[in-house]
């Protein structure tokens, strides 16, 4: 049975995961979901123990216990593939990937007769924020 773990602390080993588990039955495998980027976890990850009524008992006894001065999270974990990924405003892409980015608006604003035109921020879909200098109505 495969189990979510979530909410542990970032200094988590895999080695105090495996610990935690084994002594509700054996352990065949600990994932710490980890930044592709720095390497440094999420926080969360996954435990799979052969027999379900060991992990039961694992996921009944563990599931909001303090560790690390965090409570964790434990549950029987999801089948079903990756869920689309979200890009920084909330927008997810189809079958999982990004979100195109949408192109800056113009903000024209009227004053006693006279545009003004005032630039936009646009955030890319990697977080870097780009300043647009939109030009006047010809």
């Amino acid at each position: 049975m495969r189990i979510f773990v979530g909410n542990f602390a970032f200094t988590t080993t895999k080695d105090e995961l495996r610990q935690l588990f084994e002594a509700y039955g054996n352990v065949e495998q600990v994932r710490i979901i980890t930044d592709p980027e720095t390497g440094r976890s999420w926080g969360f990850g996954f435990v799979e123990m052969p027999d379900a009524t060991a992990a039961q008992a694992a996921m009944a006894s563990i599931n909001r216990r303090g560790v690390g001065g965090r409570t964790l999270s434990v549950t029987e974990a999801r089948s079903g593939g990756r869920r689309a990924r979200m890009t920084s405003d909330g927008r997810g892409g189809k079958d999982g990937s990004p979100a195109k980015p949408r192109r800056p608006q113009r903000r024209h604003h009227r004053h006693q007769g006279v545009s003004i035109v005032q630039p936009s921020t646009h955030v890319s879909s990697k977080g870097a924020v780009c300043f647009v200098d939109a030009q006047p109505p010809s």
